[in-house]
């Protein structure tokens, strides 16, 4: 036990104590006599290890070795220095005043451990699935490392909007600075499974936001990885992950740069209202810009993309809404839409699909341009098509490219559909419909 004694009749204004060896616990007690924590400091030296540090007190608090668990109301600071470890354990608050500063790593093993280490940011390792029914979300409000260690953190809230993590520019209490890299590694990030703009991570109104994903997952009953309005320079990386909802991936700011290798995005559409027909597995939103002079490109490598219907509300795998000449990379690539009667990919303006390598396309695809006065044109690579596969290009729509079959026989094509589309099948390359080119 280390007591706050600044009014004892000794006359000691202020203690310090350092813990160089291993401590089964430590429990800072306050004896009610007025103190702060700046009359009395702990340090944690680096070849100690503490079981569990207790507060019922105020404290400065160094940790340069490992605390298991730390428990209580923590009044002052406590500073985890490089390559020390802090868990935080079971009814742990930060209290008014007191700070948390990592330089080392903080361990998470439920809701209110994870937002404690989300104040203080840096590498923060889940020990243990977490779960919140919480409306509000994990604030991520700083340079952060998430690593999940194949965990979970779960949102089952039902109310609308709610999402697992947020990170924005625009909340006063919650803002993240400029130029800000957030990585998430190896974890199961499960969002609220209604329907009613419900998010598994959301981003608005940052700048210079670098984003990482690898591993685990991403789902919400709406939009896995939301990308809202107001985001400038934002780069998003995706690795290795499988990314689900109603639709998998969205943007609605300008110039987003995102990068998606080895991912499986499902969009599944399980509205019963008409009304919702024409969403999408992956959608650039009327407000997203791929501006030529900035870096905006949207890359699927190796990626498999899948639109799913289960009611009679449709489901497309690719639209592009935004009217200034959006561009998707398409790499080495799957397209599945053996489960939907939507169009593959919708284009709205003068927006463009590219293919590098080949785009295996698996049942009917359509690619569709809003507009056939001002279509939006595929370019490059091949795309591979089974024997029951088909391809249709509908009014206005230019594609550039190969097509192959099963036998592995090559078609170039450069044409522009006409009025009614045209119709590509494989076995004898049958093209049906109106057009012009070669």
């Amino acid at each position: 036990d280390v007591f706050n004694c600044k009014d004892v009749p000794s006359g000691i204004q202020s203690a310090n104590v350092t813990l160089n060896g291993d401590v089964g616990s430590v429990r800072i007690i306050n004896d009610d006599s007025g103190t702060d924590s700046s009359d009395l400091s702990v340090t944690i030296a680096d070849s100690a290890d503490v079981g569990e540090l207790v507060f019922t007190g105020d404290a400065s608090v160094s940790v340069n070795g490992i605390v298991d668990a730390i428990t209580g109301t923590m009044i002052g600071p406590i500073t985890i220095g490089d390559g020390a470890y802090v868990g935080i354990g079971d009814g742990f608050f930060l209290g008014d005043g007191s700070e948390l500063v990592n330089g080392g790593s903080i361990g998470v093993s439920d809701a209110n451990g994870l937002k404690a280490a989300l104040v203080a940011g840096g590498v923060i390792e889940v020990n243990d699935d977490i779960e919140t029914s919480e409306v509000k979300p994990f604030y991520i409000t700083s340079d952060t490392t998430i690593n999940g260690n194949g965990h979970s953190v779960t949102s089952t809230s039902t109310e609308q909007s709610s999402r697992v993590f947020s990170i924005t520019g625009a909340n006063s209490d919650y803002v993240i600075p400029s130029d800000s890299i957030v990585t998430i590694n190896d974890l199961e990030v499960v969002g609220p499974t209604v329907v009613n703009y419900t998010r598994g991570i959301t981003v608005h109104d940052t700048v210079g936001l670098v984003l990482n994903i690898n591993g685990g997952s991403v789902s919400a009953g709406a939009y896995a990885i939301n990308i809202g309005g107001g985001n400038s320079g934002l780069t998003l990386n995706v690795s290795g992950t499988t990314v689900s909802g109603w639709c998998a991936f969205q943007t609605h700011s300008m110039v987003t740069e995102a990068n998606f290798t080895d991912c499986v995005l499902i969009g599944t559409n399980i509205q019963e209202n008409p009304a919702s027909n024409g969403f999408s597995t992956i959608v650039i939103n009327d407000e997203a810009v791929n501006a030529s002079e900035a870096s905006g490109d949207l890359l699927f490598d190796g990626c498999t993309i899948v639109a799913n219907m289960t009611t009679k509300a449709t489901q497309m795998a690719i639209d592009i809404r935004s009217m200034k000449n959006s561009t998707i990379t398409l790499r080495g690539s799957e397209i599945d839409m053996s489960e939907t009667t939507a169009p593959m990919i919708c284009m709205a303006a003068t927006n463009s699909i590219i293919i590098d390598g080949v785009l295996d396309v698996e049942g009917t695809a359509t690619i569709f341009s809003e507009n056939p006065e001002d279509g939006g044109t595929v370019t490059g690579g091949t795309i591979s098509l089974d024997e029951n596969d088909i391809l249709i290009l509908n009014n206005g729509t230019s594609y550039v490219g190969k097509i192959t079959g099963p036998d592995r026989t090559i078609m170039d094509l450069n044409l522009v559909a006409g009025e009614g589309g045209v119709k590509i099948s494989v076995g004898s390359f049958i093209i049906d419909g109106a057009g012009s080119g070669t």
